[in-house]
């Protein structure tokens, strides 16, 4: 039997360490707040591991009232799990309302609605897809193939070069398209290069330029000056080689004397390295004029 309960846990509500002197059976009453709840939570603390401590809090604990099956339940257990049934069902009253679609602010509600948007969207994505296919399909000039649906524009558009070459501007659509419109062009007229051995004209030239000519008579004031030297050659030519010819630059008459020295100057040897030189210019102004008789391709076709 229990005789005494410690009350040392609870020194702020009770004066003395323990109540002794208990009987069989004590009646505990006072007002509220005078402690007679905290005796109670003392006395199970201390001999709950020893008895059977059942404390009465009311027939709320022991009685719960099920109006889904319209009775109540008996016993601290019973009650306990009809409170948790209790609130088991509120939550599902609550996770019901949620997902009500006749209430607009439910979640389902909201999602069947996001869900007719996004089928909106998509259909007007596919009708795009549609006539954009067609469009290009039926542009002119052609630029598709021929079977040209609304799946293989799809799948064009995920094409990383869509990307890569963004908006084309208007100048390069009229370019392309102007491409597209090309229509086979003539074949060209073959070029026909004449047949000329640069490598042996290169040698042949260099050697007239190193040969030098030695004349079999000095004139000093002719002596390694070519524009004078040219000079007095026209003008063998160009005068009579006669007595008594005037010279028409300084003057004076050209003297028998004069002539054989010039002609000395400019002789046999002089004549044929002159005419070497001139038979090389007219061979290669006969390759140029050849070169130039070349019909290139007219650029303006193609």
């Amino acid at each position: 039997m229990i005789e005494s309960v410690n009350l040392s846990g609870y020194r702020f509500i009770f004066a003395e360490n323990s109540i002794n002197e208990l009987k069989s059976k004590n009646f505990i009453y006072g007002k509220n707040g005078t402690g007679k709840s905290s005796f109670r939570k003392a006395l199970y603390e201390e001999y709950k591991d020893i008895y059977d401590v059942r404390i009465f809090k009311g027939f709320e604990d022991i009685i719960s009232e099920n109006t889904a099956l319209n009775s109540i339940a008996l016993g601290n257990s019973n009650a306990k799990n009809n409170e948790a049934i209790k609130s088991i069902d509120e939550k599902i009253d609550k996770l019901t309302q949620k997902v009500n679609p006749d209430i607009e602010s439910t979640i389902l509600s909201q999602l069947l609605q996001e869900k007719d948007i996004l089928s909106n969207q998509e259909k007007h994505l596919s009708d795009f897809y549609t006539q954009a296919a067609n469009k290009i399909k039926t542009h002119d000039p052609q630029v598709s193939v021929h079977e040209y649906w609304k799946n293989r524009f799809t799948h064009e558009m995920l094409d990383e070069r869509v990307t890569e070459y963004g908006k084309l501007s208007d100048e390069q659509i009229t370019k392309f398209e102007g491409i597209v419109r090309e229509v086979a062009k003539p074949n060209p007229t073959l070029l026909t290069l004449p047949k000329i051995d640069f490598d042996t004209l290169y040698k042949e030239v260099n050697l007239i330029l190193a040969k030098k000519i030695t004349p079999s008579v000095i004139i000093k004031e002719l002596q390694e000056n070519i524009d004078k030297q040219n000079f007095a050659k026209q003008g063998r030519k160009l005068h009579k080689h006669e007595l008594g010819e005037i010279c028409a630059f300084c003057g004076n008459e050209i003297s028998l004397s004069r002539w054989k020295l010039l002609d000395n100057f400019f002789d046999e040897t002089s004549k044929k390295f002159d005419f070497e030189i001139d038979a090389k210019i007219n061979e290669v102004k006969i390759l140029k004029n050849r070169i130039n008789d070349i019909k290139l391709i007219d650029t303006s076709l193609y």
